[in-house]
């Protein structure tokens, strides 16, 4: 039986080339040391120190160095060392003959290149590609040789010459902290373009759209929402938003203290509320029409139009009872939902869908797929993900510890889930809304 020979890194050999050649210096200022000659010891050491400054520019990048410190600059070079690493373990390489005999074979793995946002807390690493392993770079997760970070997204560049793998640190807090309504509408006013925008986190901005949000109790799923409509009371006032709730929870209970008109606690009352927002989105695209003569890929913003918002929490329990009802009724709310779904994004107007699970038979395909932006809140089953994001996506999404109010999402744009979370409200929700609808309410008055 012949034995398989052991593969070993090109690179390795040329580590230990520089390094030889660092003892060799290192022994020769050794040795002067000892013959006590002075002038040649300066002059070694001179030469010593100058090798391991070039040494180090070479290898951790001067741009590196300069960026983000030698500290950093090396955990570069150590992400990189140790994915070449686990490149050589998949046997992700090419033969070469230098160095190599029939016991030992030197190879060389794909180039690897490492780009850091500025806040070293994001960025992507380039694989390069080749014919050879096409297929099979694209299955790897290369989470495991990050340290501290995680891959979220890998997907290929346009002319397919690299894996371009999108990394966070894992320990970074990208969840935005508010402790008063004061500081949330600081924060949304220096947003930009606020008000046809939505700020979810520190890395993640939105242009207003349709959103299915799922999460089950305790996912941090209410408090999303919470965030959701304070932002769009902030954009466009109490007027231009609707709380639909049929259990008359939290958001029925919001809307009843402070949007009276525009709020539905029961499946009936729903019923007559989404008989008005049918009637409501008719009249907005009747108000667009004629607008839009003046560019056909223009939206509602494009004409100062104020955003609507559709929050509709617990569409399952609505969707239940609703199953029961006589056909015409079911028509109505069905045909309400999809029209904004829909054509929401051009004309202004944004449903809110939540609930505590994704399902086939409450929410069909087609009406899923029509959803600018999906999220899981919290851990959840795979599932759950198949009929959130479809099944190709789902499969792509790693089995990682999700706290409450992270999850995992998804825009039209999208070809694999990545982690977003929630902005947290510590402060007294109640209280917080009282006091931003009477700042409304005074603006308005002029005071």
């Amino acid at each position: 039986m012949i034995a398989e020979p052991r593969y070993k890194l090109l690179t390795t050999q040329y580590y230990k080339v520089l390094g030889g050649l660092f003892l060799g210096l290192l022994v020769l200022f050794l040795g002067s040391l000892v013959l006590h000659s002075v002038k040649l010891s300066v002059s070694l050491f001179c030469v010593l120190v100058a090798y391991m400054a070039l040494v180090s520019i070479h290898l951790l990048t001067f741009t590196n160095i300069k960026r983000f410190g030698v500290k950093k600059a090396v955990l570069l070079f150590r992400i990189k060392n140790r994915l070449e690493i686990q490149l050589l373990d998949a046997r992700i390489f090419v033969e070469r003959r230098i160095f190599s005999n029939e016991d030992v074979r030197f190879v060389k793995v794909p180039r690897i290149t490492i780009y850091m946002n500025d806040d070293f807390n994001s960025g992507y690493i380039e694989i390069e590609n080749t014919i050879k392993f096409n297929t099979k770079i694209v299955e790897l997760d290369v989470s495991a040789s990050l340290f501290n970070f995680v891959s979220e997204e890998q997907v290929f560049e346009k002319d397919m010459n690299a894996l371009r793998i999108r990394i966070s640190n894992s320990t970074f807090d990208r969840s935005l902290k508010f402790r008063s309504i004061n500081e949330f509408i600081d924060f949304w006013r220096k947003s930009e373009n606020h008000r046809y925008r939505l700020f979810i986190d520190k890395e993640l901005t939105l242009k207003r759209s349709s959103m299915l949000v799922v999460g089950r109790s305790g996912s941090g799923k209410s408090y999303f929402l919470y965030s959701l409509i304070l932002e769009a009371i902030m954009s466009a006032g109490t007027k231009n938003l609707w709380l639909l709730d049929p259990k008359n929870s939290s958001i029925a209970q919001i809307g009843k203290h402070f949007n009276s008109e525009r709020y539905a606690g029961n499946n009936e009352e729903i019923l007559v509320k989404l008989e008005e927002i049918y009637n409501l989105t008719m009249n907005r695209k009747e108000e667009i029409e004629p607008l839009m003569k003046r560019g056909l890929d223009k939206d509602y913003s494009s004409f100062g139009l104020a955003p609507i918002t559709v929050v509709f929490d617990e569409f399952a329990s609505f969707r239940s009872w609703l199953s029961t009802q006589p056909k015409e009724k079911q028509n109505l709310a069905l045909k309400t939902i999809n029209t904004i779904i829909l054509e929401g994004r051009q004309i202004g107007i944004h449903l809110v869908m939540a609930l505590q699970k994704s399902d086939a038979q409450i929410l069909p395909t087609h009406t899923r797929e029509n959803f600018l932006f999906s999220v899981v809140l919290g851990s959840s089953g795979e599932q759950t993900y198949v009929t959130t994001f479809g099944q190709e996506i789902a499969s792509s999404i790693p089995k990682r510890d999700i706290t409450t109010g992270t999850g995992w999402y998804t825009t039209d744009s999208s070809s694999v889930a990545k982690i977003m979370s929630a902005p947290i409200l510590d402060f007294d929700i109640f209280e917080g809304f009282e006091k931003l609808v009477n700042i409304i309410k005074a603006q308005k008055k002029g005071l």
